[in-house]
């Protein structure tokens, strides 16, 4: 399971529990653009207790439009059957996305709750965790009514989770996190699979962007390289 996972803002199209899913969803390791990870697998993260309330969520995803999901026909170990497996393609979120730590995955929330707390993230202030929005606000954002979006405030209120500032709300979630520019960068290489290709010592890089073009390019690896790249100078110590 990765570290951190990136979400798009617009996630908060699913409902609560989806939302967590679609984040435990995101948190399995990638390979070749997508992630084929069992409904099983899954369950260990939801903790839903069936594969048919999965497979239920997996078709809502699909209406949502939120990512690419493929499903293709796989032969068993044993070669003696097919089975049709899902491929979940993820985008690589470039702008207007959030980054989330896997303690989210031991939180002793409901899944409901921790999806709350994930739509009201998506909509704070960019690189913040400040929300500026009234509880009607809030409501209709997450497709709620005013009731219930009240009851889940005061709940994550009471627990810590969130504080009542003037003017909004605050979010006390350490595994919600807001990243400068280069984190943001650095991760979104990281999950383009760039570490499992070349041993990055991600610290020692001055301009992660421009690292990035030079590996994509050909030009990194070497001992000290200066190109143009994009017409800007380049200068990479390895």
């Amino acid at each position: 399971m990765k570290t951190y996972t990136i979400i798009p803002n617009n996630i908060s199209k699913l409902n609560l529990a989806d939302i967590y899913r679609f984040t435990c969803l995101s948190f399995q390791p990638h390979k070749n653009g997508y992630t084929d990870t069992t409904f099983k697998q899954l369950m260990l993260l939801t903790k839903d207790k069936s594969e048919e309330t999965l497979k239920d969520f997996i078709k809502r995803l699909r209406e949502a439009e939120l990512i690419k999901i493929e499903t293709v026909k796989e032969h068993c170990t044993n070669k003696s059957s097919v089975v049709n497996r899902n491929h979940y393609y993820f985008p690589l979120y470039t702008e207007n996305f959030r980054m989330i730590h896997k303690d989210i995955i031991d939180c002793d929330l409901t899944m409901e709750d921790k999806g709350f707390l994930i739509g009201l993230f998506v909509n704070c202030i960019n690189n913040s965790k400040d929300c500026k929005f009234t509880i009607v606000k809030i409501a209709k954002v997450l497709d709620l009514n005013r009731k219930t979006a009240a009851k889940y405030l005061k709940k994550l209120i009471e627990l810590g989770y969130i504080l009542k500032v003037k003017g909004g709300y605050e979010l006390k979630v350490d595994w919600l996190l807001v990243s400068d520019k280069r984190e943001r960068l650095i991760q979104k290489y990281k999950d383009m699979g760039l570490d499992t290709v070349y041993k990055i010592d991600w610290e020692r890089v001055l301009n992660p962007e421009k690292y990035a073009n030079a590996l994509l390019s050909g030009l990194a690896h070497k001992k000290e390289v200066k190109k143009e790249v994009k017409k800007e100078q380049l200068k990479i110590i390895l």
